[in-house]
């Protein structure tokens, strides 16, 4: 019985209970597994408004206040040119003009938990504008190190009137990281005088102690050997404590929340 790695802090843990199917000549063994999850309140980690004057290289890129046992990065951009354009803003051009993303150049910060803590991600948002759309394919992409930045997380238009994206973060992804990095990137630039603007970049979640995992819920009993339809149930032993949500899974890595039901009816076999 190994807890889930991702969500180890926000006390996930994985549990696995065998029961068999009898067939004539044959036996056959199921392993099925079920999840605990718990609940923990998000809030407003971290913002970055560029408060100040006009500036290059941008004026006041730290968060506006460092949250209690995590420490937020300083604000940054990579191969895109500063524009010192408008008060309180961040405000970049030589952005990419091509259909695909360049790794290699983009807006990023981070964010670290301290010693014994751990991050439950919830939500990242930010304002941000074009100064020409052009054909209106201007595109923003945002991604993480948690996957070393191989998928998008969030994406959307960059066009020339002012809007807020919010993108809501994968708990399976986000939750009990020790530290995470965001980047921001921009393909279908018009040309290399666009200015891309953004603002109030902010990250919603929580710091919480990296305490150790629940116990273990007990193993699951079974009504085992059936034959018949509707096949074998499986009936969770015990009751889920208070914030914490028992889902069960047919893998022992499965993160599903479809399945909280007390019992679960097994129909297939396994080796």
């Amino acid at each position: 019985m190994k807890p889930y790695p991702k969500l180890s802090a926000d006390h996930l843990l994985v549990k696995a209970g065998f029961f068999c199917l009898t067939r004539p000549v044959f036996q056959f063994v199921l392993l099925l597994f079920f999840i605990v999850a718990s609940s923990v309140a998000s809030a407003q980690l971290g913002v970055y408004a560029f408060t100040g004057s006009k500036n290059c290289p941008t004026q006041n890129p730290i968060v506006t206040s460092q949250p209690a046992n995590a420490v937020f990065s300083s604000f940054s951009t990579v191969n895109a040119d500063c524009k010192d354009q408008y008060d309180d803003q961040c405000n970049h051009d030589k952005w990419n003009e091509n259909a695909t993303i360049d790794l290699n150049e983009y807006h990023q910060f981070s964010v670290t938990a301290n010693s014994g803590y751990v991050l439950n991600l919830t939500s990242f948002s930010f304002r941000q504008f074009i100064k020409d759309e052009d054909n209106g394919d201007t595109r923003w992409f945002l991604r993480s190190s948690v996957d070393n930045y191989a998928s998008d997380i969030g994406t959307g238009l960059a066009l020339e009137s002012a809007q807020t994206p919010a993108v809501v973060l994968p708990a399976a992804n986000f939750t009990g990281v020790s530290n995470a990095t965001f980047r921001i990137y921009l393909i279908n630039s018009k040309d290399d005088s666009n200015e891309w603007t953004i603002d109030n970049v902010t990250l919603d979640g929580s710091v919480v102690t990296a305490g150790p995992p629940p116990a273990d819920p007990g193993s699951p009993t079974s009504d085992s050997p059936q034959c018949a339809v509707p096949g074998v149930t499986l009936t969770a032993n015990g009751t889920a404590p208070a914030g914490e949500t028992w889902y069960w899974q047919t893998t022992a890595t499965g993160t599903s929340t479809a399945n909280s039901a007390s019992t679960y009816i097994v129909t297939t076999s396994g080796s």
